[in-house]
């Protein structure tokens, strides 16, 4: 995701009409397979309103947005290397 469109969903999911479910659509987007675990994770942390606030706030899935693209970039520099890496034990 782009820093624009990163901003523009979260701006959407403050306004989203349920945002709790927004915020699971999000985190399944972003590649977290169980989110329906994650919420229940959090549930036992944050009360109910806590959760609604942490998924009606923009930042939060800017940073979360951010870790992700962090960990796709990181998860690509090493599939480069191993395919790198293999190339070169195989060259003819």
């Amino acid at each position: 995701m782009s820093a624009d469109s990163d901003y523009e969903f979260a701006q959407t999911a403050a306004e989203s009409d349920d945002p709790v479910e927004y915020f699971a659509n999000f985190l399944v987007q972003i590649g977290v397979e169980d989110s329906a675990s994650v919420l229940a994770q959090l549930a036992t942390e944050l009360s109910n309103e806590e959760i609604l606030m942490l998924a009606s706030d923009p930042s939060i899935y800017m940073g979360l947005s951010q870790l992700n693209d962090d960990y796709m970039e990181e998860q690509n520099d090493l599939a480069q290397t191993l395919a790198e890496d293999f190339e070169d034990e195989f060259a003819f």
